[in-house]
């Protein structure tokens, strides 16, 4: 049996599962949602865009901005734009509705770039394993070998 991974204490920076911007930390805009719905789509600005300016935030501290720069410029995400983090929903038909889940979708963001990291601790699989692999690998071997028709071709 393999063991099993263990987390390892590591110096990250942590945050609250509370961790949340508030409104006026952030900047809405909206434009006129696509896809089905009918003609409400054709006459409400129910498209909801999130700015949120990163350094000029005053909720996080300089270490946890680093941290989430970094993240989202290391995976080349299409959400940084200009140092500023962009979030759109329009998923649901009215513009409330989608503030509020573009602002969800912000601090879940967040609280995922800000989480502790754990870290993987390499591990061997025990000799007993290696040695029933190997001993299955020439049974198998043997029985297909014996399947074989042997032909002289004198």
């Amino acid at each position: 049996m393999r063991q099993r991974n263990r987390p390892v204490e590591t110096k990250t920076t942590t945050t609250s599962p509370a961790l949340s911007i508030p409104e006026s930390e952030v900047d809405f805009s909206v434009a006129r949602s696509g896809g089905p719905g009918g003609q409400n789509v054709n006459k409400v600005n129910s498209k909801v865009h999130l700015c949120f300016n990163l350094w000029a935030s005053r909720t996080l501290s300089s270490e946890q901005k680093r941290t989430i720069f970094t993240a989202l410029s290391e995976t080349n995400s299409k959400r940084l734009i200009d140092g500023a983090i962009v979030i759109t929903s329009q998923e649901h038909r009215s513009q409330f509705a989608n503030r509020q889940a573009a602002l969800d979708k912000l601090n879940d963001l967040l609280r995922e770039l800000l989480a502790p990291k754990v870290e993987r601790i390499a591990t061997e699989a025990p000799e007993g394993v290696d040695v029933h692999r190997q001993k299955e690998k020439r049974a198998r071997s043997e029985r297909k070998q014996s399947r074989r028709n042997e032909f002289d071709l004198d």
